[in-house]
């Protein structure tokens, strides 16, 4: 009778041992189960580009489940411009930051080429930060789904900033690449993916530039347009749209 006695005791106390360990588990999985999460980023994002992320966290990721790892792997894999994710556990709230890439250069008007070669809708970034950056032309034929063709991006990667801050840039090929002054308009380089980088070429642009403006050319006739096509060897071709060419010797 007393051994009967002291196993319904044993019994009892083990059965309580085992529901308040299942309450205290379903109590710290309540506790620790976000019911919601936030994004957060720098300036660099625009509202969409947040929208678009969180619109997949909530769709595609079931964050109330899934591991805090998997939740930034499955961000990284659907959102090639980001570099960095970092993920909070708050109380019952998940806190997202993400930090994309930088952009480089703003590309036809409704691209952008990252720092990490990518290039992605404009719309994704914040346009006060993209206002701030060279915008480029650059040909269908260069700049393919989600990246450029290797000649223009390893020529971009080269060339100096100050030349984007004198010129515009229009990429037609790797042997047809425009650089517009901006201030002068009238007055054209000619380059290719090599001549690009060749710093005397580009000095001597400038200093026939200079002698075409000592002679007054660019206001006596409006709509002439200068070109000097730098893809020569140790040479400069200067030419007036519709007139002949003159040749200038770029060897030191």
């Amino acid at each position: 009778m007393k051994k009967g006695i002291k196993i319904a005791r044993i019994t009892v106390i083990f059965g309580l041992i085992i529901g308040g360990a299942f309450i205290g588990y379903r109590s710290f999985i309540n506790h620790t189960t976000p019911s919601c999460f936030f994004v957060t980023a720098d300036q660099i994002l625009s509202k969409e580009g947040l929208s678009a992320i969180a619109t997949f966290i909530k769709e595609e990721t079931d964050y109330k489940k899934s591991s805090l790892a998997i939740i930034a792997y499955k961000l990284k894999a659907a959102f090639s411009h980001i570099n960095h994710i970092a993920i909070s556990h708050i109380s019952k709230k998940l806190v997202i930051n993400v930090q994309p890439h930088k952009p480089r250069f703003v590309i036809n008007a409704d691209k952008v080429l990252l720092e990490s070669g990518k290039v992605k809708p404009r719309s994704l970034f914040n346009n006060d930060i993209l206002l701030t950056i060279p915008l480029l032309t650059i040909s269908e034929s260069a700049c393919h789904i989600d990246n450029l063709s290797a000649d223009c991006f390893n020529a971009l990667n080269t060339i100096s900033p100050v030349l984007l801050e004198q010129y515009n840039l229009c990429w037609e090929n790797e042997r047809e690449v425009w650089l517009t002054d901006k201030k002068k308009p009238h007055f054209t380089i000619l380059t290719d993916s090599h001549s690009i980088t060749h710093q005397q070429k580009l000095d001597v642009c400038g200093i026939l530039k200079k002698t075409i403006e000592s002679r007054k050319d660019f206001s006596r006739r409006k709509s002439t347009v200068w070109v000097a096509d730098i893809r020569f060897d140790n040479q400069v071709i200067i030419f007036s749209r519709g007139g002949k060419g003159h040749g200038y010797n770029t060897l030191t």
